[in-house]
């Protein structure tokens, strides 16, 4: 039998700090790690979701 082995995380590229990115590239690939930026249910910010779907976050 073949052993389980995890996802590598080599797979996802981040952005290093000494490459910073001007502007965000949206390709294919990077929807993946812009799930990990952007603010998600699962964290608990104190923000409202409209019912259109925008989300408006309070940072105070």
């Amino acid at each position: 039998m073949k052993k389980f082995s995890p996802p590598q995380m080599k797979e996802v590229s981040f952005p290093t700090p000494h490459t910073p990115h001007p502007t965000p590239c949206f390709k294919s690939g990077d929807r993946r790690l812009f799930l990990f930026i952007l603010p998600t249910p699962h964290f608990p910010n104190p923000r409202h979701t409209y019912r259109d779907g925008t989300v408006s976050i309070n940072y105070s």
